[in-house]
């Protein structure tokens, strides 16, 4: 479905991808593909219909299959939404709730989620109430997710704007107008040092001043594709993947890039990089796993086998674990292989890969040694112990009322 190297215009060719995904998954309207945040011993999990789910570790070892109430769990729910786009499926886009594609973010006591409706909520972390009297509308959908300060949240829209939301009032930043490019923006932004980075489907990186909403380099930084993953910072450094299917580093100050070349692959990269004591760890469609020397952009010669292949396309983001890469490989539609590798070495770690029937597209997330799982076809958490591949426990959120 991915196999698409070069195109003469890629937005065509990305929305018809992004299409592709929801027919195959046979939904009937808009199906999201949410992940997990883990805050300590509480998780918040988001499900494809766009309900936020706290779960508490204590509660999930009882094997107690509902939320517990008594355990500070709880189940949010958006009113009735109507939505259409280029991610809609069904009559007219309807659909009984929203429908959740980015991660939840979770900061200042209080979890913050974009709705593909275009609308952004505030829920107490605690219990599970609307912080604000009324959401936050973008101008169009939201794909990607949230990043959030100490007193703003930043998300990007297809209407292809990047809005700044005063998280005490849940209105507009004030001196921060929505800022335009040339396409509709699905990633996630990344905030750091007063700067938001976040790249567009016109193929463009940019860096913008969290205050004034101003171009903090001379131009946006150009790829050949359109960028669909936020950028991984390390020690003023941006490393990102394109749809170009090349892989960039760019210097977080000037946006100017460091590598004399960017690293090239076989297909698209999707999903979000990692990193580790001065290696860059991508994963690309072209379902191959990618150990990147972080100063000179080369191949990485510590793995005894690099690129790692996988038998499946990658495009849910990784997780470490320990010493402990987690990647999880899409085989088909309905069966993922997710792969436990050695990060010194390349080489499995885990006896086997663990085998799911289902569709994965959400980014890992790992926190306290094991690995939370979003599983889109049958809509259900898995954990995993991240050092052996064991499964833990489960929880089928299509059930939970």
């Amino acid at each position: 479905m991915f196999d698409i190297k070069r195109a003469p215009s890629m937005k065509p060719v990305v929305i018809a991808i992004l299409l592709a995904i929801l027919a195959l998954s046979g939904c009937t309207g808009p199906r999201g593909w949410p992940g997990i945040v883990a805050d300590g011993d509480t998780v918040f999990v988001g499900s494809i219909g766009g309900r936020v789910i706290r779960l508490e570790l204590s509660a999930r070892q009882e094997d107690k299959r509902v939320p517990s109430k008594p355990d500070g769990e709880w189940v949010w729910e958006p009113e009735a939404e109507q939505a259409g786009g280029i991610f809609s499926c069904g009559q007219a886009g309807q659909f009984s709730v929203g429908t959740l594609y980015g991660s939840p973010a979770v900061g200042n006591d209080t979890v913050y989620i974009g709705l593909y409706s275009g609308k952004v909520y505030a829920i107490d972390a605690e219990y599970g109430d609307d912080v604000w009297e009324e959401p936050f509308k973008t101008g169009g959908n939201i794909v990607g997710g949230i990043a959030v300060t100490d007193d703003t949240l930043f998300v990007g829209s297809s209407d292809g704007k990047l809005y700044a939301v005063d998280i005490s009032t849940g209105r507009v930043k004030r001196g921060f107008e929505p800022y335009p490019t040339g396409d509709q923006i699905v990633s996630t932004p990344v905030v750091q040092d007063g700067v938001v980075y976040f790249g567009s489907l016109d193929h463009k990186l940019y860096a913008i001043d969290a205050d004034t909403g101003e171009l903090k380099w001379d131009k946006p930084f150009k790829t050949g594709g359109g960028i669909g993953s936020p950028p991984l910072i390390v020690e003023d450094v941006l490393y990102f993947g394109s749809f170009d299917s090349k892989f960039y580093a760019v210097y977080a100050d000037t946006g100017e890039p460091k590598w004399e070349q960017p690293f090239e692959a076989g297909n698209w990269f999707w999903a979000e990089a990692l990193y580790r004591n001065g290696i860059i760890y991508a994963c690309s469609l072209d379902r191959n796993v990618y150990a990147i020397d972080a100063e000179s952009g080369e191949l990485a010669s510590e793995w005894s086998t690099n690129p790692f292949p996988t038998a499946g396309k990658i495009r849910s983001s990784p997780a470490i674990v320990g010493d402990v890469l987690v990647v999880a490989s899409e085989v088909d539609k309905e069966k993922t292989k997710v792969y436990g590798i050695d990060l010194g070495n390349g080489e499995e770690r885990w006896p086997r890969p663990v085998d799911l029937e289902s569709s994965i597209l959400a980014p890992l997330s790992a926190a306290g040694g094991k690995v939370y799982v979003n599983a889109r076809t049958d809509n259900t958490v898995y954990v995993l112990d991240g050092e052996t591949g064991r499964w833990e426990w489960s929880v089928p959120l299509s059930g939970i009322k």
